[in-house]
């Protein structure tokens, strides 16, 4: 039975999480407390999510008197190699190696390090696990929720973007990643106040370019935004780009004086953001990535009011002022009949 409503604020209240997860653990006569996926399969996938949020799994199974299952430092590191092939047949036999990558990221990274990923291949403890050509787009919303849930639950955005790309790309187009939040299949990765701003320029540099490394602006921006602020405050975008640790996308010179390409790129502003309407500059300067953009509308295309005036007819959409009037017809035609 799914877990019913609670007021706002109840997950933030340890003692409320700690009572829920002690009456799971009762009523389903459970000696630990069930990992997210388990807990979703139950149904109490709110708890899973607040536990995952706000305090971690490890933390709550140390409340409740539980070891902690986190491997402590070195634990892969200070196998033989030996070792570490009987970890995996032990743990993962007959997985592939994308599986080990999102739900065992240190051995995944030792044997990664240790380039082993074949040797477990070849002797049959691995799967090289080979992708399907998935066809996303034709899935049903039903089917496509089930997938994430099945292969992707209580994982970020940014991990899903970086384990495969395709399904990011289509939760995006689809609009379904505050749905998927909400409902506790993905988690929205918290840090601390103040995480990225106390690092060093050099620690900095290693964060972006341990995890986006030859990608985009705009993935940074999509995966880390506050990496991705702390980034362009301390003037670092110009040298992670010459520097080849992130990219640029280019553009054909000359491009932002044609009309439909400054319309469609302001389409995808929207529907990237889910926007009803174009919004300010301010606000689009905030989202730090359309600079570009600002400058074109306000030099080729006669400023921000009057292109968002000719992107709303493109799309149908009414002005205010064609809102007040069309109301104020429907008005005086219902007092003239």
């Amino acid at each position: 039975m799914a877990s019913k409503a609670r007021p706002n604020g109840y997950w933030k209240d340890e003692k409320n999480v700690l009572n829920e997860s002690k009456r799971i653990m009762k009523k389903h006569k459970l000696k630990k407390l069930p990992t997210l996926k388990q807990l979703s399969q139950l149904g109490y996938s709110s708890l899973g999510w607040a536990i995952s949020k706000y305090y971690g799994f490890n933390y709550f199974r140390e409340k409740l008197g539980e070891d902690n299952i986190r491997k402590p430092s070195g634990f892969f590191s200070n196998m033989e190699d030996e070792q570490l092939f009987d970890y995996f047949r032990e743990n993962h036999s007959g997985r592939n190696i994308r599986y080990i990558a999102l739900h065992d990221g240190g051995a995944y990274q030792e044997v990664s390090r240790r380039k082993l990923k074949e040797k477990l291949v070849e002797n049959g403890i691995l799967k090289r696990g080979r992708r399907k050509n998935r066809h996303f787009a034709s899935m049903s919303k039903k089917v496509f929720v089930k997938y994430i849930k099945d292969n992707f639950l209580g994982k970020s955005l940014a991990q899903i973007q970086k384990f495969d790309k395709l399904l990011y790309d289509e939760i995006r187009e689809r609009r379904l990643a505050s749905e998927l939040i909400s409902g506790g299949l993905i988690i929205v990765v918290q840090r601390a106040n103040g995480y990225f701003r106390d690092m060093s320029d050099s620690d900095l540099v290693q964060y972006v370019t341990k995890n986006y490394s030859g990608q985009t602006l705009t993935d940074l921006h999509k995966g880390d935004s506050k990496a991705y602020l702390e980034v362009s405050k301390r003037g670092m975008v110009k040298s992670l780009v010459s520097e080849g640790v992130l990219t640029r996308k280019e553009r054909e010179k000359g491009i932002w004086r044609n009309l439909d390409y400054a319309i469609e790129e302001g389409k995808r502003i929207m529907n990237e953001y889910g926007f009803q309407e174009l919004p300010s500059s301010k606000k689009l300067t905030r989202l730090g990535l359309h600079k570009s953009f600002i400058s074109a509308i306000n030099r080729y295309h006669g400023g921000l009011p009057s292109f968002r005036q000719l992107l709303n007819e493109r799309l149908g959409i009414q002005s205010n002022e064609s809102k007040l009037e069309s109301i104020i017809n429907c008005y005086v035609g219902g007092e003239d009949e």
